[in-house]
């Protein structure tokens, strides 16, 4: 059953994290049991790829039987991945993993997402680079803030880029290439910092929507809804550390896109969605109620004004 009001307005932001993608299928999924509309979607790195096939076909309900097929596909490909305690040695031999491969990630994209018909208003982030700089360049730009990720909305880019702004926003340093949009060379949009890899500026800044609802995958992610005073936002954080064990887990939960793991994210992030949630109908009808006491106000000034 849908909590939310039939003519609620909602947008989706979906954070950039690798591997940990697999937590936004958990929440697509909850979306899909309650039936819940969406009017837009921004994405980042795989949030761009998972929010590129709800955009795609219209709603969670639509979408998530093809997201299942998408994650299931790259389950298969990626083996056991990693079941010890998680060491350096680990790492090196996840970055190997074949579906980490450039022209995997293009095959995917290619075979599972249709651009000629996207439903929703969508964009992603992208960070813009120099075609001639390395990868390094990119990321020393990102830690010292000399860097900014844009605002793609990929509805109004010709057929033939649509795919590339997927790709560059999921064009991991070092993992992947960089990809050219509309004249401008990107790479992955996390890169912009914590506002860029969870964009939900964009919808802020489109409204109206009653209500940004976005998907984070960190716990502990410095990043603050304040920003978008002019926006309803309502977060869905994991309860429990997305990371995986180990000195180094932080790298190997980006990397481990193992069936075993991919099944434990998806879980996560459904009872999280279905917890957060809960509470949703009462911040959607309060902001209704303002809205039409705002709407009235502003009849009656206009009412005035007649002559």
């Amino acid at each position: 059953m849908n909590p939310f009001p039939a003519t609620a307005r909602v947008g989706l932001v979906l954070a950039g994290g690798g591997a940990k993608g697999a937590y936004q299928v958990g929440v697509i999924q909850y979306l899909a049991e309650i039936d819940l509309p969406l009017a837009a979607v921004a994405g980042t790195s795989i949030g761009a790829l998972n929010g590129t096939v709800v955009a795609a076909h219209g709603s969670p309900a639509a979408a998530i039987e093809h997201l299942r097929s998408l994650w299931a596909e790259v389950g298969s490909i990626a083996g056991a991945g990693i079941t010890g305690p998680g060491t350096a040695s680990d790492v090196i031999e996840l970055a190997g993993n074949p579906v980490l491969r450039p022209d995997f990630v293009a095959g995917v994209v290619h075979r599972h997402i249709d651009m000629t018909d996207l439903r929703l208003a969508f964009w992603v982030t992208a960070f813009p680079s120099a075609p001639d700089d390395n990868w390094l360049a990119d990321v020393a730009r990102s830690v010292t803030g000399r860097g900014r990720s844009d605002w793609i909305k990929v509805n109004a880019l010709p057929l033939a880029e649509r795919r590339e702004a997927i790709l560059a926003s999921a064009a991991l340093p070092y993992i992947a290439p960089g990809r050219w949009v509309n004249g401008t060379f990107y790479r992955d949009g996390g890169l912009g910092g914590p506002y860029a890899n969870t964009p939900a500026g964009p919808l802020a800044a489109e409204g109206p929507l009653d209500l940004i609802l976005v998907t984070q995958l960190t716990r502990g992610v410095l990043w603050d809804a304040a920003r978008y005073p002019d926006a309803t936002i309502l977060e869905i954080r994991p309860f429990d550390a997305l990371a995986a064990r180990g000195p180094v887990g932080s790298a190997i939960g980006l990397m481990d896109f193992s069936p075993r793991r991919m099944e434990e994210l998806r879980r996560q992030g459904y009872q999280d969605a279905k917890r957060t949630l809960s509470d949703a109908r009462a911040v959607l009808e309060s902001t209704h109620e303002r809205r039409t006491a705002q709407d009235i106000m502003l009849e009656a000034v206009r009412d005035l004004d007649d002559p």
